[in-house]
């Protein structure tokens, strides 16, 4: 009996899978109602519970879409804050124990009580992005690209998977990400980042995306599998900066808009430029990504393909005859991606997979 979790900072969730098949899932804002909330999915794990008519004591194996091994490479110095809260003790020896070693590591832990027994493993977030829409998909193998803000110390990956393997040929390094580009110009029109992107892609349809296209197009590049912002125009990556533009980006675009001011017609050419730009950015990957395999399937995750504009033009634009997305190719749907992953490249199970859908709550029954 599996749990998948998400805790990444974005959509707080859960999914249970009993028996191979999901039998719930949901966002924690959904029970809460406070709107993306961050906190730990508790409510999202017992209704999951409760819909599979289970109890947690079932649960068997934990499934967490970040991975925190990634991060322990070397001391952090916590045993002060150790001593402070004694229930840090765990993390302490964990941390310090991992850092003996510069050897990549996995790491696992495994909570007992009197009536459960559960392993807590933990999935590279980008792993679970790729679970979630490739084994929905119904493929037996396909290309991939997962594009978001950013996961451990990568912002996506790139490469070819099957049931037996995840085949990665090139991982995005922070903090050169797609997501965060986007995100950028989201914040400069007075917007909140990593939120309200879908306000900046249906006001592209305003402006003509060739007027700005090459002042855009400037900070990013692609190097066959790869890409890389131009860094001296972005400051995303510095935690102790107030904006993720940098002052040579304001002097390149001009003022930052304040929140709720009106946009002008500049500001909607920005926008649709701002568009093409990652709409040809992902198209070039993916055809450059086609040439490896030859595959004719494609499944796309991550934030990006939040972008229901760019996802329509890949199958015109790129050589794959199918191409497969899934409703939650965000954060929201890592807990159900952690927990396809656990059972399939981790526990070996064979999967129930119904016909795609969403409707992973409660049944609706109306009088």
């Amino acid at each position: 009996m599996i749990l998948g979790i998400n805790t990444s900072g974005y959509h707080s969730s859960a999914c249970l899978i009993t028996k191979g098949e999901i039998k719930a899932a949901i966002t924690e804002e959904r029970l809460s109602r406070i709107k993306r909330d961050r906190n730990f999915p508790i409510k999202s794990i017992h209704y999951c519970c409760e819909i599979a008519g289970v109890s947690i004591n079932d649960i068997t194996d934990v499934f967490i879409g970040w991975n925190p091994a990634l991060y322990m490479y070397k001391s952090d110095n916590t045993m002060k804050e150790a001593l402070q809260n004694r229930g840090k003790m765990a993390y302490l020896a964990l941390n310090e124990l991992s850092s003996i070693t510069n050897e990549e590591k996995e790491i696992e832990q495994e909570i007992k009580s009197i009536n459960s027994r559960w392993k807590i493993h933990f999935v590279n977030h980008h792993d679970a992005h790729i679970s979630n829409s490739f084994i929905n998909s119904g493929y037996s193998n396909s290309d991939f690209l997962v594009a978001d803000g950013f996961g451990e110390n990568t912002s996506g990956i790139i490469g070819h998977i099957d049931k037996n393997q995840i085949d990665k040929l090139n991982s995005f390094r922070s903090p050169h990400s797609l997501g965060s580009f986007y995100s950028t110009f989201t914040e400069f029109l007075g917007f909140h980042p990593d939120g309200d992107e879908w306000k900046v892609m249906a006001l592209a349809s305003l402006g003509d995306p060739l007027k700005k296209y090459d002042d855009v197009k400037k900070l990013i590049k692609v190097n066959g599998l790869n890409f890389e912002l131009d860094l001296s125009y972005f400051e995303h990556y510095l935690f102790f900066t107030k904006n993720y533009f940098s002052p040579k980006f304001i002097k390149e675009f001009g003022t930052p808009i304040k929140s709720y001011k009106e946009l002008t017609q500049d500001h909607y050419d920005l926008v649709a430029s701002v568009q093409k730009v990652i709409e040809d950015i992902v198209i070039k990957l993916l055809n450059n990504l086609y040439d490896y395999k030859k595959s004719k399937n494609i499944v796309v995750s991550g934030g990006v393909f939040m972008n229901s504009v760019l996802n329509g033009k890949i199958l015109e634009n790129t050589p794959y005859q199918n191409i497969y997305i899934g409703g939650s190719p965000d954060d929201s749907g890592i807990s159900i991606g952690s927990a396809l992953y656990g059972s399939i490249y981790k526990k070996h199970q064979k999967l129930i997979i119904k016909p795609k859908q969403n409707y992973l709550g409660k049944s609706l029954h109306l009088n």
